[in-house]
Parts: C-alpha cells; sequence; structure tokens
C-alpha cells in the first residue's frame, strides 16, 4: 500500500511540473503568470509551450497573432502548423507552405520551395 501511495504521490507530482500551464475553473496560468483574455473552459494544453482554447493559440503564455485555433496542430516540439501558417517556437515563418511542409528533425524542416533551420529560411 506504501509503494502504491509513494508512486501515485509521484505521479501526481511530476505530472504538476511536466506542464508550464495550469488552469482552474475560471482561470488560464503560464508560468505562474495569469494569462489575460483566453477561456479556461475550453482551454486545452498542447504541450509544455502550447495551449489553446476555442478561439486562440498561445505559446509560452503569450497569444500567436493569426493562428487558427480550430486547425492549430503541433508538429514537433518546436514546429506548428494551422490551415495556413508554419510556426516555429510561436512565431510564424513567413511564406512557408502550410499545406508542403514536412519537419526532418527538431530545427530542420522543409517545403516544397525552401528549406528552414530553426524557423529562419535557409539561402
Amino acid at each position: 500500500m506504501k509503494k502504491i501511495t509513494f508512486i501515485t504521490f509521484l505521479f501526481l507530482f511530476t505530472s504538476l511540473f511536466s506542464n508550464e500551464y495550469f488552469k482552474d475553473t475560471f482561470n488560464v496560468y503560464y508560468d505562474g503568470k495569469k494569462i489575460e483574455g483566453v477561456s479556461s473552459t475550453s482551454f486545452k494544453i498542447l504541450n509544455k509551450n502550447y495551449g489553446k482554447d476555442a478561439f486562440d493559440v498561445f505559446y509560452k503564455g503569450r497569444k500567436i497573432e493569426r493562428a487558427n485555433a480550430s486547425s492549430f496542430k503541433i508538429l514537433n516540439k518546436n514546429y506548428a502548423r494551422d490551415n495556413f501558417n508554419i510556426y516555429y517556437n510561436g512565431v510564424r515563418i513567413k511564406d512557408a507552405s502550410s499545406t508542403s511542409f514536412e519537419v526532418i528533425n527538431d530545427h530542420y524542416a522543409k517545403d516544397a520551395f525552401n528549406k528552414y533551420y530553426k524557423g529562419n529560411k535557409i539561402k
């Protein structure tokens, strides 16, 4: 019984610190700071840095302008996409093709026209 209690405690403890996001009935927080203008009832934690509600997408608690919440998807720990744009660590990659974009590894990616490193076009 003590072993099960300890394992349960360990699981809950590590779960609390695995995400920087936290939500209660009325608010959503990132890194201990309340996020303004977010719907806590529809908010979903996507990973440690990304979250979204029914209307907006957030990276490290900051709203990503022009991100489409309904189509937003995480590609890996750095890259994400919606129907119209590609993002690297919450920043839109200008002119990246959302339809042909492909992640190669944590930092490298490509689309039909360009290759990218850490969200920047390789020239």
